[in-house]
């Protein structure tokens, strides 16, 4: 009688072949909100999973100013956007985080500094209350050329529970 593929695989001879780390190690998340509710939902997330990291790159963003020459707001704007690029350098996943319309279409040069890293960023938009349909509308246009997955959540946890599937 021969042993069943189960028998096999617990026989002693099979058993010397197997791996005994885990299949995966934790990874660097760099997380990027894009406005100031999903910069305070990280953040908050960041002192419980220790390696993900909130890249406050809003922070410091160049604004065009009356009087001010345009050549010197678009070198502003190059070393603003080469923080954001040398950010992405260290991360295993990026994480691209939206709770309003606002900025979104700053999801696009962060996608374009993901894409010269070789990273496809993940983006959550967390609907609540206050995204009308109009504005998820809007938002998704910026964000779903730039995003190997993206997800819609009405439930705040959804990040954390990620951020934990992410291994961070």
């Amino acid at each position: 009688m021969s042993q069943s593929e189960s028998a096999k695989a617990n026989s002693a001879a099979q058993t010397r072949m197997r791996i005994e780390a885990p299949n995966s190690r934790p990874r660097t998340i760099k997380a990027f909100p894009l406005d100031a509710g999903a910069s305070a939902q990280l953040v908050e997330l960041a002192e419980r999973h220790p390696r993900l990291m909130v890249v406050d790159w809003m922070a410091g963003r160049p604004e065009p100013a009356a009087g001010r020459a345009l050549a010197d707001w678009f070198g502003d704007m190059a070393g603003w956007t080469r923080r954001a690029v040398d950010a992405i350098a260290g991360a295993d996943v990026v994480v691209i985080v939206a709770t309003a319309p606002d900025n979104g279409e700053l999801a696009g040069a962060i996608g374009d500094a993901c894409r010269e890293r070789g990273k496809l960023p993940l983006s959550i938009v967390l609907r609540g209350a206050v995204l009308s349909d109009d504005d998820l509308s809007a938002l998704l246009r910026h964000l779903r050329p730039h995003s190997g997955m993206l997800v819609i959540a009405d439930d705040p946890d959804y990040v954390d529970a990620m951020v934990s599937a992410l291994r961070a």
